[in-house]
C-alpha cells in the first residue's frame, strides 16, 4: 500500500490495482485488461509523479510504471529490467539502482 495526500494506493494477490480517493471515497481499479502487466501486485513505490508496481505470481516478477499526471502504463519484463538497473526481488520489494527520470 502506498499514500498520496488525496489518493491511497492499495495491490491485490491476483485482483490488480486499486485507488482510493479519499476526497470522493471512491475506489477504482485496474487489471492487465487496463495496462497492468500482472494481475498479482507485490510492492508499491511512490516517486513523484510516478507509481512503480512490482509484480509477482507463479509465473514470475514484472515492474511497472504508472504515470499518475496521465495514467499512462509502462510494463518492464525481467530481462529489461536488469539491463536498465531495476529489478524485482524476492517478489516483494524494488529496487532502484541511480534512476534517471
Amino acid at each position: 500500500m502506498r499514500a498520496e495526500q488525496d489518493k491511497i494506493w492499495l495491490g491485490s494477490d491476483g485482483g490488480g490495482l486499486f485507488e482510493f480517493d479519499k476526497a470522493k471515497r471512491e475506489f477504482s481499479s485496474r487489471t492487465e485488461a487496463d495496462g497492468l502487466a500482472k494481475n498479482w501486485i507485490a510492492s508499491l513505490c511512490l516517486i513523484g509523479d510516478s507509481l512503480w508496481i512490482g509484480y509477482g505470481g507463479t509465473s514470475g516478477g514484472a515492474l511497472g510504471r504508472l504515470n499518475l499526471q496521465d495514467g499512462k502504463m509502462t510494463s518492464f519484463m525481467n530481462s529489461r529490467s536488469r539491463e536498465i538497473g531495476i529489478g524485482v526481488a524476492s517478489k516483494h520489494s524494488i529496487l532502484l539502482k541511480n534512476p534517471v527520470f
